[in-house]
């Protein structure tokens, strides 16, 4: 139903989202960058016009002829499409008109994933659609609370609330500095000298990115020590400097979904996995490699509906419970908290994921299997401590009990299972260790606002209630993070789009704001969002004069004293259920004199309500990341020479070296072992010796997108100019070049290019891609053992392109043979109009993309051997580690009826059949 549809080839998303801005920068009269708009938007990055010119050198090389030999794309739909999308944009229309870009996975399964999604930003950002309705970048998840889960930590890397997890003792030991002097905001911390540069400036008052960064993720670990009953810091507390670190939270980042079997075939340190809900053995990339890993652990348990592809391979199969036999919140893509209630139990033994999970940690801690290094160390208590800034001395605030935090039996429900495990209870511990969830629980009134459900827009008088009235928002029903923000980075949409004026008063010593608000009447130009105030209990508007790019992380403390967060928790159950807090502040005179004052002569009611303001400095410090190098700093090879992360300027003089030094050793021996070769040539990939010196090699440092091919790619004049970015990461590259002697042959199922593929006779190389169905949900298990569900779509097939088709004698409904070096799987053919062929590459040579929906495995109904992902590659986003399967390279040939293997039974679960 498009006015305008382009098919790309799959893995060029760059090329064409890098023509937008080319058009927008260069081929535009007057370019955008002229514009007023454009430079007064742009005060809101973290770079000036001038450093902008380095990435308008970059949009400067994809001209639309450039961009249609990657794409496919023809020249003048490309023109049609840039100079719609800029024509309707921010800083074009004068910010009354916005373009939206929208994506599942699309964009992000690729080995350069991050810089596709940060291109999108960047497009964004320059035509000015971010932080208005109707603008930004916005993804479907794909599957029920997916932002919600990634909110809380299922990834690998971070802490619940995307919270940095420390990597040295040294963050330990600045960390209980910062507790010591009082748990300050930025701005009011003196970060100490043996801390050195990497925490921003050390004087109180100046503040960078990095300085408010750090302070925010501390605010966090306190949040954390004291709702989880852990221990992060130093004994004794007085000693940070010296003292021994002590820390629960745990040190670096785990494996995460596609590294994991590596951990286990090559690192050999993954003997055991617990999987929830979800089947690898279907949905991961390169599935037979996942099989051996799965196969390897000496303990796999698994949780789920069905017996699942993976389940197969488990020790222990656990029952659970589906989204409708559960209570809790789910959090949808627009970052929307709403409640749902439990429409039946489970069935039989089967139980909520909440239960299990409680259960399993029951289970370690009685056998000694958990314990935590505060409770082998010995640490009991921990004395909180606050540094008298005059005199050095410590004054002691209160003690707290140190005792993890896992009990929330509080038996309000009348189900077995959630009597032993509240959601409730959970619901408030999210809130309350968690700052990007903050407000999410109403501490005033006592309410969960996620099971809000008025269907009535604010008043204009209300806070943000002429936004909700003209957009809709319905700000009442659930709840939105950041403090109930609906559109992130909202702050012109009031002064710029609606040219409306709104005013308000913070009367004098009303609120727990500083002095910035206090007894000020402030301008607002956007969303503010609202939190309870801690001293009234009111509503109040948070960011002042609306949502810029900080989603929560800056921040200012509104207290006169010195004091822990909540104003201090001796224990995190009295915390939670009770709503029990210290309640102490430390106030020092100018002489080191003080003295220990209460809630009450501070005016404050609501202690664990929010105690943070945003002020407009708080609101303008925080920018854009326009500019963002993923690689920093150098590297020393030991031998003399030096690596150094560039930007583009750097950069481009030596990248056409590079790209002729792989083409010439490609085609001597071949793409892999070229990039195996000049890897180890210059101890970086992406990397070429400097013009100036020899010794010192420069490497890109990825700062802005450019155009990077496929890992596998069907042009090879396009893998030379463009070459993939995949091997810059250690788990790509053992692919290529296998750690360990008994995994050698994994290299063999690598075809980067259609020469190193294994290919019958009477077969043709394509481009491959997959996707999923409105009609199945991911790897199939929902759908296919629903016999209602099943019978819309029953059985895999792969689409294929009407003249390709033609070419090898296929028909629709014909069995056809789909492989590589991987694996071949065979499958059903629909032919189709939808696919056209592409001219691609310097020579405009013609070529066919196959797609391949992926719902479909051997355990269950509807049910076969043809595993689409036995035949994609697992080659990783260079940041993330998110699979490649929106495009590789496969044959397709036409192949004998007797070959396909489609059983449409009942529930069964076949042998295993393991090997490529």
């Amino acid at each position: 139903q498009a006015d305008i549809f382009a098919f790309f080839r799959p893995g060029s998303d760059l090329a064409f989202l890098l023509y937008i801005l080319h058009y927008a920068f260069w081929e535009r009269n007057p370019p955008v960058d002229q514009l007023d708009t454009f430079k007064e938007y742009a005060q809101r990055f973290n770079v000036d016009l001038e450093e902008i010119n380095e990435f308008k050198e970059i949009a400067k090389e994809y001209t639309a002829e450039e961009v249609s030999r990657i794409t496919g794309i023809p020249v003048e739909k490309l023109r049609l499409i840039a100079q719609t999308f800029v024509e309707n944009s921010g800083v074009t229309t004068g910010f009354k008109k916005f373009a939206s870009i929208q994506w599942a996975m699309g964009m992000t399964q690729h080995h350069i994933g991050t810089q596709i999604t940060r291109l999108s930003t960047l497009v964004q950002l320059t035509l000015g659609n971010m932080g208005f309705p109707g603008g930004g970048l916005n993804p479907y998840r794909g599957h029920s609370n997916v932002q919600g889960t990634t909110d809380m930590c299922i990834l690998s890397h971070i802490l619940p609330g995307y919270i940095k997890q420390p990597s040295s003792t040294l963050q330990i030991r600045v960390y209980q500095d910062w507790k010591n002097q009082g748990f300050p905001d930025a701005w009011n911390w003196e970060i100490p000298e043996w801390a050195g540069s990497a925490f921003g400036p050390n004087e109180k008052g100046k503040v960078n990115s990095t300085k408010v960064l750090w302070s925010w993720w501390f605010h966090n670990w306190r949040k954390f020590e004291l709702t989880w009953g852990i221990f992060v810091g130093t004994d004794p507390e007085s000693d940070p400097q010296n003292g021994t670190v002590i820390s629960d939270i745990p040190f670096g980042a785990g494996y995460t979904e596609n590294t994991w079997w590596q951990g286990a075939l090559f690192d050999d340190v993954i003997k055991a996995a617990i999987i929830m809900a979800e089947n690898p053995a279907v949905s991961n990339a390169d599935t037979l490699t996942e099989y051996m890993a799965l196969a390897s652990l000496k303990l796999l348990v698994v949780v789920d509906l069905w017996e699942t592809e993976t389940a197969t391979f488990a020790d222990v199969l656990l029952p659970g419970a589906v989204q409708y036999e559960k209570y809790g919140s789910i959090t949808n893509s627009n970052r929307w908290l709403q409640w749902q209630d439990r429409v039946v139990p489970p069935p039989g033994d089967a139980k909520p994921d909440l239960w299990i999970m409680l259960k399993l940690w029951e289970h370690f801690r009685k056998n000694g299997v958990v314990k935590l290094p505060s409770e082998v160390y010995g640490k009991s208590r921990e004395n909180v401590l606050i540094k008298n800034p005059k005199r050095g001395d410590f004054v002691k605030l209160y003690e707290r009990r140190v005792r993890v935090f896992m009990d929330y039996a509080s038996g309000r429900y009348p189900d077995p299972d959630y009597a032993e495990a509240d959601p409730e209870l959970v619901y408030r511990e999210i809130d309350a260790a968690v700052d990007l969830y903050n407000g999410m629980y109403d501490w005033v009134r006592h309410k969960i606002l996620a099971k809000r459900r008025i269907p009535i827009l604010r008043s204009e008088d209300q806070i943000d209630g002429i936004l909700d009235r003209t957009y809709l928002m319905y700000k009442d029903w659930g709840w939105s993070w950041p403090k109930n923000v609906r559109i992130l980075y909202n702050l012109w949409t009031l002064s710029k789009t609606l040219e409306r004026t709104v005013t308000y008063r913070f009367p004098a010593g009303r609120y727990a704001v500083g002095p910035e608000l206090d007894g000020q009447t402030v301008t607002i130009t956007g969303e503010t969002g609202e939190i309870r105030d801690s001293k009234t209990g009111d509503w109040r508007p948070a960011f002042i004069p609306g949502h810029n790019f900080v989603i929560g992380k800056f921040y200012k403390r509104a207290w006169s004293g010195k004091t822990d967060i909540f104003t201090g928790a001796v224990d995190p159950w009295r915390l939670l259920y009770d709503e029990e807090v210290v309640g102490k502040f430390v106030i020092f005179d100018e002489n080191g004199d003080y003295r220990i004052v209460d809630l009450e002569e501070m005016g404050v009611r609501y202690p664990i309500a929010e105690s943070f303001y945003y002020d407009p400095e708080v609101v303008f410090t925080g920018k854009a990341n326009y500019k963002k190098p993923f690689f920093k700093g150098t590297k020393d090879l030991g031998d003399g020479r030096v690596v150094k992360y560039v930007g583009y300027y750097e950069w481009r003089q030596v990248k056409d070296a590079f790209s002729q030094e792989l083409a010439q050793l490609a085609q001597s021996k071949g793409l892999k072992e070229a990039i195996i070769e000049l890897k180890g040539k210059y101890g970086e990939w992406y990397a070429y010796p400097s013009p100036s010196n020899p010794s010192e090699i420069w490497a890109w440092d990825m700062r802005y997108p450019i155009h990077y091919e496929p890992a596998e790619t069907i042009c090879r004049e396009l893998a030379y100019k463009y070459p993939a970015m995949a091997w810059r990461r250690a788990e790509n590259f053992n692919l290529i070049s296998p750690p360990k002697e008994d995994f050698r042959d994994l290299a063999d199922t690598v075809n980067l290019t259609p020469e190193e593929m294994r290919v019958p006779e009477g077969a043709e190389v394509v481009v491959a891609t997959t996707n999923r169905m409105v009609e199945h949900f991911h790897t199939g298990q929902l759908t296919r053992n629903l016999k209602l569900l099943a019978e819309l779509v029953p059985e895999p097939f792969v689409e294929i392109p009407k003249p390709l088709a033609d070419r090898l004698g296929i028909k629709p409904g014909d069995i056809v043979e789909v492989g590589n070096n991987r694996n071949r799987i065979y499958l059903r053919a629909m032919v189709t109009n939808r696919v056209p062929k592409l001219k691609i590459g310097p020579q405009g040579k013609e070529y066919f993309v196959v797609n391949m929906p992926w719902h479909w495995g051997w355990a269950g109904a509807h049910r076969t051997y043809g595993v689409v992902n036995t035949v994609s590659g697992i080659y990783m986003d260079t940041v993330t580690t998110m699979q490649e399967t929106k495009t590789f390279l496969v044959y397709i040939k036409k192949a004998s009826p007797d070959k396909y293997d489609y059983e449409p039974g009942e529930q069964n679960t076949p042998e295993v059949q393991l090997g490529r």
